[in-house]
């Protein structure tokens, strides 16, 4: 039979206590980690719940100032509408006087047997006189847009190919029978307009 000296109870008994209190360390700090879990856990709750409350606060006064926005907005539209048809009105009033004297200036050179040439100097005219009134739209605003988002280049070939078939009517210049004429084309560009103002987004 194996005796067990002093030296080897020693031992055995010094592991034992060293491994009782690596228990005892690592059982604390498991208890100490699931209580610090827990209340990590209860933190994260309350904050979750006073977000959602603030968040919901956040939101309803977000409607509250969209419902004020949309009211504001509804009461200026019939007032902005009527003051950009003012402005429109003396631009588009600008823009004929222009065309008559620009028509009548050609007739009376009587220079028209280059019809290229005559038919670039009018596209020339038109082109300024359109992009001078852009500039001038451009100061002012719709429903977030700049008035120039409104309207077409287009209309320029519709009031071009009026002039040349003024121009080379054979007629002498009359500014009243050139004028209603001229009008009738920048009425429809009006309501072209205006109908870009009300239906265009």
């Amino acid at each position: 039979m194996n005796e067990i000296s002093i030296p080897d109870i020693l031992t055995i008994t010094k592991g034992i206590s060293e491994v009782g209190l690596l228990i005892m360390t690592a059982a604390f700090y498991l208890v100490t980690t699931a209580i610090m879990m827990v209340m990590f856990a209860k933190q994260i709750n309350r904050a979750n719940e006073t977000q959602h409350l603030a968040l919901k606060d956040v939101i309803q006064i977000l409607k509250d100032n969209n419902i004020k926005i949309n009211q504001l907005k509804e009461s200026l539209t019939g007032e902005a509408f009527n003051q950009i048809r003012v402005v429109s009105t003396y631009a588009f009033d600008y823009i004929k006087y222009q065309v008559l004297v620009s028509i009548a200036q050609i007739k009376e050179d009587n220079n028209l047997g280059n019809r290229q040439q005559i038919e670039e100097k009018v596209r020339l005219i038109l082109d300024n006189l359109f992009n001078r009134m852009i500039v001038d739209f451009d100061a002012f605003l719709y429903n977030g847009n700049k008035l120039s988002y409104y309207t077409k280049r287009e209309w320029i070939d519709k009031v071009f190919d009026y002039c040349i078939e003024s121009i080379y009517d054979g007629r002498e210049y009359h500014r009243k029978y050139y004028m209603i004429n001229i009008e009738h084309i920048y009425d429809e560009v009006a309501v072209e307009f205006f109908q870009n103002l009300k239906t265009k987004q």
